[in-house]
Parts: C-alpha cells; sequence; structure tokens
C-alpha cells in the first residue's frame, strides 16, 4: 500500500480549511486585545534591555543607549561594542534616615 492509498489528502485539506479559517478569525476577533499585549511587552522589553533604554544624557530625551553608541563610534570612526555595564537605579546607595515620629513632635513642644 502507498501513503496515498492510507492516506486520503483530499479529505484532510478539506478538514484544516476550516481549522485555518478558525484561527484566522479568532485572530480577527482577539487583535486588539493581541496588540495591547504585544505593546505592552515591547514598552516592557525597552526598558529591560540596555540598548533600547532612552539615554540619560540624550539632549532630546529620546535617544537610545544603542543610537548614542553609533553616534560615538561614527565620529570617532571606531566600532564600539558593550561588553559590560554596571545598572545602577535612582537612590540606590542612599543611606535612609530613620527617624521617629513620635520623638520628634515631643522635641518640637519641648517634652
Amino acid at each position: 500500500l502507498a501513503c496515498r492509498d492510507i492516506l486520503d489528502f483530499d479529505i484532510i485539506w478539506k478538514l484544516t480549511i476550516p481549522v485555518i479559517l478558525i484561527l484566522i478569525g479568532i485572530n480577527l476577533i482577539f487583535k486588539d486585545e493581541i496588540d495591547k499585549k504585544l505593546a505592552k511587552k515591547n514598552k516592557e522589553l525597552k526598558e529591560i534591555c540596555l540598548l533600547d533604554q532612552v539615554y540619560v544624557k540624550a539632549e532630546d530625551g529620546k535617544q537610545s543607549v544603542a543610537k548614542y553608541v553609533e553616534s560615538v563610534a561614527k565620529e570617532n570612526n571606531a566600532k564600539i561594542k558593550i561588553v559590560k555595564f554596571v545598572r545602577f537605579e535612582t537612590g540606590e546607595g542612599m543611606a535612609k534616615k530613620e527617624e521617629n515620629f513620635a520623638e520628634e513632635v515631643a522635641k518640637q513642644m519641648g517634652m
């Protein structure tokens, strides 16, 4: 027996078309929701990926780290590759002064 005798490709094709149409329909129905989720993921990736982040010293406030590195490389006629970096978070390493609010009020009232 040949493969053609065992599997009737015409029947398989006829069964596949409705499945494809259903998948296309689901995509059309949920297109807005899918687009919103993809936009959210893209935004998250831009915040996480170093080269996609906004360069903090950018003059226009919109230039990415990758574009800045590219412009510096072009100005100096060099090939620049980021091999290692250190991540700093705003306020990181700053010692917080712990105060007791009740004691502060008592001091101000002269108690």
